[in-house]
């Protein structure tokens, strides 16, 4: 799958049942409007999601915890998201097995 974001510096397949899905994150950039950096990520070639830290390492572990979000919710409306198996989808998560308007 080529990719139109820039610079992907960590990827991941997992698997949705028997389909597998690419999670993109990319190199985190100084973001001159708020004086943090942000750094954009993307599944299975969707829209591209943007989010911000404080540094670089802070806007990474942004996106994955965005990405454990946006997995476990997806699990939550039917999807069948697995990694390292059932209860681990392999990205860090605000919620435990619930999205995060469920809580």
């Amino acid at each position: 799958m080529s990719s139109d974001i820039d610079e992907v510096v960590i990827a991941r397949t997992v698997q949705d049942g028997d389909h597998d899905v690419r999670i993109e994150v990319t190199d985190p950039r100084p973001d001159t409007a708020s004086g943090g950096w942000r750094c954009t990520y993307r599944i299975d070639g969707g829209a591209a999601r943007s989010i911000g830290g404080r540094d670089g390492l802070a806007a990474i572990y942004a996106a994955l915890v965005e990405i454990g979000d946006d997995l476990a919710r997806a699990n939550d409306e039917g999807a069948h998201f697995t990694v390292f198996g059932q209860a681990d989808l392999g990205f860090p998560a605000r919620t435990s097995g619930t999205s995060a308007g469920a809580q």
